[in-house]
């Protein structure tokens, strides 16, 4: 039962990667950029180290090319 469970997320996972043209990697970097960002923005979580707006610009396009 768990490998198919298993199977189940991981071909959800690469079908909304496909869905939005992305690799699998590309997808989960970003769902967990998205979510960082959101969660220091309403300070639930605190911010890991004082990132310049200018790297997560680059960190931003180095996900979308």
């Amino acid at each position: 039962m768990f490998k198919f469970t298993m199977m189940r997320v991981r071909s959800k996972i690469s079908y909304h990667a496909f869905k939005k043209r992305k690799t699998i990697s590309e997808f989960i970097l970003g769902a967990i950029l998205k979510e960082y960002n959101c969660l220091t923005r309403h300070g639930s979580i605190p911010q890991i180290a004082p990132y310049s707006k200018n790297l997560m610009k680059k960190f931003e396009i180095f996900l979308n090319d």
